[in-house]
């Protein structure tokens, strides 16, 4: 008799977990999307970010390649303090002066040009590097050593990949830093010489 009741209770339970079974909706859930982007894909730009050059791998301080309206100039040293690692291994600073940016005239190559911008390329070798920091000013072409006044700052962008050029006939002043300045890298000037055209229908 104790048999028949246990078994009869087995079958009342099976018969419970079934029915809750019964109970669970087997619809698919919906599985969320994407939002739908309007517009044809070409009008979302991602600019990544510059990531500054680790000087430490970097064979000697970088020269800088200006260019504008399909033509380019390479920039004069404007003097540098660079620490580097001898073959040896021992450390050493290497320290270049140069002339005042308006003694170098005569020297420097005119980038002539009739866009409002120009690109700057620094390199290692044939590398492209980057600086860790930028900044640009530029004299008048006319001005002295010892003229008054300081020089006009020149808005740098793009990462430190362009800069804007000066209406006029100017002498630009680059000055970057690389690394730390300590165990690698330095400061290093560059000095290039731009004349901004006005196109004949303006």
């Amino acid at each position: 008799m104790k048999k028949l009741l246990a078994l009869m209770l087995c079958v009342l339970c099976l018969t419970s977990c079934v029915k809750e079974l019964d109970d669970i909706p087997t619809d698919p859930v919906p599985i969320p999307t994407a939002p739908t982007i309007e517009g044809p894909v070409d009008e979302i730009t991602c600019v990544a970010p510059i990531i500054p050059t680790d000087p430490a791998g970097m064979t000697e301080a970088p020269d800088l390649t200006v260019f504008s309206s399909g033509v380019e100039v390479t920039a004069m040293s404007g003097g540098l303090t660079w620490c580097t690692t001898m073959p040896d291994g021992t450390p050493a600073v290497i320290c270049a002066d140069a002339l005042h940016p308006l003694e170098m005239q005569k020297y420097l190559s005119v980038l002539e040009t009739s866009q409002s911008s120009a690109g700057l390329a620094f390199w290692d070798g044939e590398t492209q590097v980057f600086p860790g920091e930028i900044t640009v000013t530029a004299w008048d072409f006319d001005c002295t050593p010892d003229c008054d006044g300081l020089p006009n700052e020149v808005a740098v962008y793009s990462g430190g990949e362009m800069i804007d050029l000066l209406p006029g006939k100017y002498i630009y002043i680059v000055n970057t830093k690389w690394g730390d300045g300590v165990t690698s890298g330095g400061s290093v000037t560059h000095v290039f010489c731009a004349e901004r055209l006005y196109p004949h229908n303006e």
